[in-house]
C-alpha cells in the first residue's frame, strides 16, 4: 500500500478471490491448444519451432447442412482471429481450413484478412499459397518475458 499514492488508496477493495469462476474458466480455455469456434468447427492449435499451426476441424460436417464448409471457416474467422490475439500467437501462422478443397483456399485468404483488420500487430496475409498463411511480427522483448515469466494463458504458444 505504501507505493500506491494516498488519493487512490480509498479506492482498493481487497477481496479473497479476484477472478469469478467464469473468468478463470476462460483462462483455463486459453491454455489448451483447442478452441470452439461459430457453426460447429473447432480449432487446434499446435506450435512448432518454425511456425503455429492451426488445424480446423468440422466434428460433425453433416448435421450442418444449410452452411458448406468454405462458408463455416469464412464465418468462423473472426473467431479465430479473436483467439490468435488473447492467445498472444506471432511468427508464421499457419491455417488449414476444414472441408475446404485445396483450388478455393486462396479465396479464403481475403476473408483472413478481413477478420485480422483490427489486429494492432497489422498481420500480412498470403494468398499466393493453397492454405491460408499468417505472418505477424512481435516485439521481441514479449517472447522473453512469456518464456520467463509463463502465465497459464500464455503457457505452450511460444515461437
Amino acid at each position: 500500500m505504501a507505493q500506491i499514492p494516498a488519493a487512490l488508496r480509498p479506492r482498493i477493495e481487497r477481496v479473497s478471490q479476484a477472478f469469478d469462476t467464469v473468468l478463470e474458466a476462460l483462462c483455463d480455455e486459453l491454455s489448451t491448444p483447442q478452441a470452439s469456434l461459430p457453426n460447429g468447427l473447432r480449432a487446434t492449435i499446435t506450435p512448432t519451432p518454425a511456425l503455429t499451426a492451426i488445424d480446423l476441424d468440422d466434428p460433425s460436417p453433416d448435421q450442418r447442412r444449410q452452411m458448406d464448409g468454405f462458408a463455416a471457416n469464412r464465418h468462423g474467422f473472426v473467431a479465430l482471429s479473436r483467439e490468435i490475439r488473447l492467445r498472444n500467437l506471432s511468427g508464421a501462422i499457419l491455417i488449414d481450413p476444414a472441408g475446404v478443397p485445396l483450388r478455393k483456399r486462396p479465396a479464403l485468404g481475403a476473408f483472413l484478412a478481413t477478420a485480422l483488420a483490427d489486429d494492432p500487430m497489422q498481420p500480412e496475409c498470403s494468398e499466393r499459397r493453397p492454405w491460408v498463411c499468417w505472418k505477424s511480427s512481435a516485439p521481441e522483448d514479449v517472447h522473453l518475458c512469456m518464456k520467463h515469466f509463463p502465465a497459464p494463458a500464455g503457457a505452450g504458444f511460444l515461437l
